[in-house]
């Protein structure tokens, strides 16, 4: 499932399933891992430096660092139950 509103997009995965994620128009990405699999598998198109901000099912703080995200599959830890959060820097 995916929404999208005012430069922020969420994205529910039931299954283990790649989610698209479209990085124009973009300010902020939030992925909700409802799987058993501790990864998530994106499919980006565009091209920008993020922040990425993992959380558990429990809202503690797993981890959160920077890098560029391109066009392309990118496989993210994320726990199950978890939050994943990619705010771009542009």
């Amino acid at each position: 499932m995916r929404a999208r509103a005012d430069g922020h997009q969420v994205v529910v995965l039931h299954a283990e399933r790649i989610a698209p994620v479209d990085l124009a128009r973009t300010r902020l990405v939030e992925v909700v891992n409802v799987t058993s699999a501790p990864r998530v598998t994106l499919d980006v198109t565009g091209s920008t430096d993020v922040e990425e901000t993992v959380r558990d099912a429990t809202g503690a703080l797993m981890g959160n660092r920077r890098f560029t995200l391109g066009p392309g599959l990118y496989s993210l830890t994320v726990p199950p139950s978890g939050l994943l959060s990619l705010r771009l820097l542009h």
